[in-house]
Parts: structure tokens; sequence; C-alpha cells
């Protein structure tokens, strides 16, 4: 998955649609949108690790 992102990443860069990126508002807006993105493959990885039982999903303690 990190390699389609990375390739996606690289493909919209070159395309020139994030000419707009340019702005300070513009690079505002794309580090909010890399923090969610990096937060939502960090815990795709953490909660799909095997042998690591959720166990907070059941109610119990985070690991």
């Amino acid at each position: 998955m990190a390699i389609v992102a990375g390739i996606t990443a690289i493909l919209l860069l070159t395309s020139g649609l994030f000419a707009p990126y340019d702005r300070p508002e513009g690079q505002l807006w794309f580090a909010f949108v890399a923090a969610i993105w990096g937060t939502a493959f960090w815990l795709a990885d953490r909660l799909t690790r095997p042998g690591r039982p959720i166990r907070f999903l059941a109610g119990g303690r985070p690991s």
C-alpha cells in the first residue's frame, strides 16, 4: 500500500495538480491532509499487526 501511495504522490507532483500548494495556505492544507493519511496508515498498521490482540475494541485497555 505504501508503494501505491508513493507512486500516486509522484504522479500527482509531476502532473501539476499541486500548483496551489505553492502558497502558505496550500502548504498548511497539504500538511493537514498528510497528517490525516499518516495517522490512518499508522492505525491500520497498529490494528492489523499479527499476533497482537486488539483488547481495547473489546472494552479492555489499549496495548
